[in-house]
């Protein structure tokens, strides 16, 4: 019952829903659109980089005590990660552009 509560009535014949559903009366969910599911997939994707700093940045200086390790150093393990981040993106970017969006997803 979850998605009848959102769904729509027949949008226009321009809508980039399916056309299978555009017929006057019948329900569109625009939650099931390919659409959607692309633009869901690539919004998690975009949001892991700054969702890991933004949970390291506030444990920084209780990780120093954890570990028994200076400032200096917890902030470096910061700066590979920065520096990681930067690398995956200059290799995985022109793979991408080579082989397809999908394959180099699969490898993380």
């Amino acid at each position: 019952m979850g998605c009848r509560r959102r769904c729509l009535l027949a949008a226009p014949r321009h809508s980039p829903l399916p056309s299978k559903a555009l017929r006057p009366g019948t329900a569109v969910c625009p939650m099931n659109t390919p659409f959607f599911r692309t633009a869901l997939i690539l919004g998690l994707l975009s949001a892991i980089g700054p969702f890991a700093i933004d949970m390291y940045l506030p444990a920084l200086p209780s990780i120093g005590q954890s570990l028994g390790a200076s400032v200096g150093a917890v902030q470096a393990s910061l700066m590979a990660f920065f520096i990681s981040l930067g690398i995956g993106q200059i290799v995985y970017g022109p793979v991408s552009d080579m082989v397809g969006r999908k394959p180099p997803l699969y490898f993380g």
